[in-house]
């Protein structure tokens, strides 16, 4: 039986402890993301914090001898210290989601580590770099995110507390919120515009946590402080005129306002940021389900306009996954999975190359261009430390339920185990490459249940009491055809079901950033050749390659397969339509 998602009320993400990855494609991305993150040691970690703090030790190897982080962590860098957040909320994640105590273990070192800098410092204040920046912030000179970083240090922390239960993480939170509220709740409204002007993450959103875990209304005056009138309060009023602002510098303000409806019930806390995101998904997500154009968003009705090198900035992405997960926790409307699937397999899935887990900034929409990878220890970009953490959590969006009404929202091979429910189910399936999936009931409790199975838009619904030892196999269709862009509908994506497809247009080699250049893949030069710039497709002429399901070649010989396949190769992903 087929049938569309009845309306509930709320439905709610069965946590990661409760879903494992089975072997596939996406726990090989988990598994490469984790040996890139244990890869940097905890002495590496908290070298910039115990250096200015005054704690480095000659017997941690010496300055000269251990090699630092660089790019983004270096130790002249105002952002140094966000990828140790970003750290700690993957090793957070890969705990809850392997149970396996490396990562315990490895994230509580740096949790010490940090607490021991906070306590010798005295105040409450921790990062790696001094609280001077902050001074500069405060007085409106010129400082890169020094907030921005913070939320991204803090969020590690109530990470570290929520799944890993570590206490000291908390502590941390609770002794900086001391320290923020004597340097900020003082201040006029000058000066907290000035503060408000530089990008300062999801720090609200850290606040409002804090609030959830421990009850401190200092924690909700420090959110409100960080909450940004001049670009909220039109969004509260219906004004969606984004224009070309710097769209990971605004998502995280909105993702905070749907963090309000878990402890604010006002219907205004859930209803803007599902009209947000209704108006990001008619009008400003590319194929791949991406956002931005070299880092902002882009006029509504210019998007083919908008097919750079520089699109998709990758935390962009994530950010987007996380809000449409709130929205639809609180608006269970099956466009909102769509959206998280359409992400998943066609952005982050193949964000990531196979060989060494490196990741890349932007997700160029330019034909010819191709993707431009990190490197281990000398890149560390916003979107780095954002892929640490997006590789980690794949399980957070397969199942979902409410009462007795179990969804299966993502085709990903895995095994749920809710004791809770005394329900234990097993997913098989190799989607995205195939168009199958097979629910395998391993223990059912004795009542009866609700099982939904999405598809695309429609679900497959049982409602009995399920068999231990049955499977349940579902079939979705899957066609190949074009999306145009909203402005252009001669300018188009080309899909099979929900499998984004690019055409490869010839091999790069060593596509990597130099770790010379901390910010060439802002400047890097695809240099892409005339005969590429502009090629037409005819859906009709493509011929399914042999022995494959979802790779196909054009009539002028052009291979065409998932983007997510698609490295060291320059692509084409928006198409000219033959008329």
């Amino acid at each position: 039986m087929t049938t569309i998602l009845a309306i509930l009320l709320t439905v709610t993400a069965f946590p990661l402890n409760e879903v494992k990855l089975l072997d596939s494609r996406w726990r090989d991305n988990m598994e490469r993301d984790s040996a890139w993150v244990c890869s940097i040691t905890s002495r590496q970690a908290l070298h910039n914090f115990r250096t200015t703090v005054g704690l480095y030790s000659a017997k941690e190897g010496g300055y000269d001898t251990m090699q630092k982080m660089g790019g983004w962590e270096s130790p002249d860098c105002d952002l140094r210290g966000h990828v140790v957040g970003h750290m700690l909320s993957a090793h957070a994640f890969l705990y809850a989601a392997t149970s396996d105590p490396i990562f315990l273990h490895k994230a509580d070192s740096i949790v010490q580590g940090i607490r021991e800098c906070q306590r010798y410092i005295g105040t409450g204040y921790v990062s790696a770099f001094p609280e001077g920046l902050i001074d500069r912030n405060i007085k409106g000179q010129s400082v890169w995110a020094p907030w921005y970083t913070l939320h991204k240090l803090m969020a590690g922390m109530l990470n570290q507390y929520h799944y890993c239960k570590n206490d000291t993480a908390l502590q941390v939170v609770r002794d900086f919120a001391g320290w923020a509220e004597k340097k900020l709740l003082h201040l006029d409204a000058k000066t907290r515009r000035k503060i408000l002007s530089n990008e300062f993450g999801g720090m609200p959103e850290v606040w409002m946590d804090l609030f959830l875990y421990t009850g401190d209304s200092i924690a909700l005056q420090l959110a409100d402080f960080f909450y940004d009138d001049s670009k909220l309060d039109p969004l509260y009023k219906g004004q969606f005129d984004m224009g070309t602002m710097h769209t990971n510098t605004f998502l995280p303000k909105v993702i905070a306002e749907a963090k309000r409806a878990k402890w604010n019930n006002q219907p205004k806390y859930r209803e803007m940021p599902k009209a947000f995101l209704d108006e990001m998904l008619k009008h400003h997500v590319m194929a791949p389900g991406i956002v931005s154009d070299k880092e902002h968003f882009f006029p509504k009705g210019t998007m083919s306009k908008h097919l750079t090198a520089y699109t998709g900035e990758s935390c962009c992405t994530y950010n987007m996954l996380r809000l449409a997960n709130m929205v639809y926790s609180v608006n269970p409307k099956v466009e909102y999975i769509q959206y998280i699937e359409q992400a998943l397999v066609n952005d982050v899935l193949g964000r990531q190359e196979t060989q060494h887990g490196m990741i890349n900034y932007f997700l160029p929409m330019q034909t010819g261009a191709y993707k431009l990878y990190s490197t281990p220890m000398n890149s560390f970009w916003c979107c780095v430390g954002t892929n640490f953490e997006a590789h980690a959590k794949y399980g957070e969006n397969i199942y979902w339920h409410t009462n007795d009404t179990i969804m299966v929202n993502l085709w990903v091979p895995s095994i749920l185990t809710c004791p809770s429910k005394g329900l234990v189910l097993r997913q098989e399936t190799d989607f995205p490459n195939a168009n199958t999936t097979t629910i395998c009931v391993l223990e059912a409790p004795k009542k009866k249940i609700t099982l939904m199975v999405r598809m695309d838009s429609t679900y497959h619904t049982i409602s009995r009491q399920l068999r231990k030892g049955e499977r349940i196999t579902i079939t979705r269709e899957m066609k190949l055809h074009t999306v145009p862009t909203p402005d252009n509908p001669d300018i188009a994506a080309l899909f099979y079901g929900p499998v984004l497809l690019a055409g490869k247009l010839g091999k790069v080699e060593k596509p990597f950033s130099n770790p010379d250049v901390h910010n060439d893949y802002y400047t890097y030069d695809y240099q892409v050749p005339d005969s590429i710039k502009e090629i037409v497709l005819n859906i009709d002429s493509l011929v399914l390659q042999e022995n494959t399901t979802n790779k196909f070649i054009t009539h002028e010989g052009i291979q065409i397969v998932p983007l997510y396949d698609v490295h060291y190769e320059r692509y084409v992903v928006y198409w000219h339509l033959k008329k």
